[in-house]
C-alpha cells in the first residue's frame, strides 16, 4: 500500500507539473491581469473572463474597418506603426509607461501620431473600444527565438504584449509597408484586408 500510495503521489505531482507546462501562457496572462487590475474601478474582475464577456452589454464594438483603413494608408508611405487593441484584460501596466489620452479614434489621428516627425510616433498606441487611450507606450518584447530575423523590435513588441495579455496587435512595417496581425503571441495569417477585418471583428466582439 505504501508503494502504491507513493506511485500515485508521484503520478499526481507529474500531472500538476504537466498542466502547468501546458497552460503556462494562460496562467501567466491570468496572473498579469490580476496583478495589474484596479479593484476600485466600476467593473468587477469577473467580467474580464472570456466565458462571461458576452454578458457585458456596455462595451462598444471597435471600428476595425477604420483601423485597417488607417493601416493601409500608413503602409502606402511605409510609415511604421504599432497598434494594440485592448480586449478583456487590463493593459494599465503598460499604459502607464506612455502618455494617457482620451480621444475618439479616426484615420487622421492615427496617421498624425505615426507621422515620422511626430513626437508621439515612437512606441505603441492602445485603443480600447473606439477610443485612443494611450500613446508612446513601451511594450514587453517577445524573447521567442523562432521569430524570423527580418522582423524587428516593433513586431517583437506586438508579439510580446499578445503573449502576456489577451490583447491583439497590428503592425505596419517601416521597411516593406506590410501589415501584420498578432494574437496569442503568434502571427495570424490573412489573404486580404477584408479577411483581416473579419478576423479582427470576431476577436473583438
Amino acid at each position: 500500500m505504501e508503494l502504491l500510495s507513493s506511485i500515485f503521489d508521484n503520478f499526481f505531482e507529474a500531472g500538476y507539473l504537466a498542466l502547468i507546462l501546458v497552460f503556462q501562457q494562460e496562467i501567466r496572462k491570468f496572473l498579469l491581469m490580476v496583478g495589474s487590475y484596479n479593484f476600485t474601478t466600476k467593473k468587477s474582475l469577473i467580467r474580464h473572463f472570456h466565458f462571461l464577456k458576452n454578458q457585458n452589454k456596455e462595451s462598444i464594438n471597435t471600428d476595425v474597418r477604420l483601423i485597417v483603413q488607417a493601416c493601409k494608408k500608413l503602409a502606402i508611405t511605409n510609415t511604421g506603426a504599432l497598434i494594440v487593441l485592448q480586449r478583456n484584460g487590463s493593459l494599465d501596466f503598460v499604459k502607464n509607461t506612455g502618455d494617457e489620452m482620451n480621444a475618439i479614434v479616426n484615420i487622421p489621428l492615427i496617421e498624425s501620431i505615426f507621422f515620422k516627425n511626430s513626437p508621439l510616433h515612437d512606441g505603441a498606441i492602445i485603443i480600447k473600444e473606439n477610443k485612443l487611450v494611450a500613446t508612446r507606450v513601451i511594450l514587453p518584447v517577445s524573447n521567442e527565438r523562432t521569430i524570423p530575423q527580418r522582423f524587428g523590435l516593433r513586431h517583437r513588441a506586438a508579439l510580446g504584449i499578445t503573449e502576456k495579455t489577451d490583447a491583439v496587435a497590428l503592425t505596419v512595417s517601416e521597411e516593406t509597408g506590410q501589415i501584420s496581425y498578432m494574437k496569442n503571441g503568434e502571427f495570424v495569417l490573412f489573404n486580404d484586408h477584408d479577411e483581416l477585418m473579419n478576423i479582427m471583428s470576431e476577436d473583438l466582439s
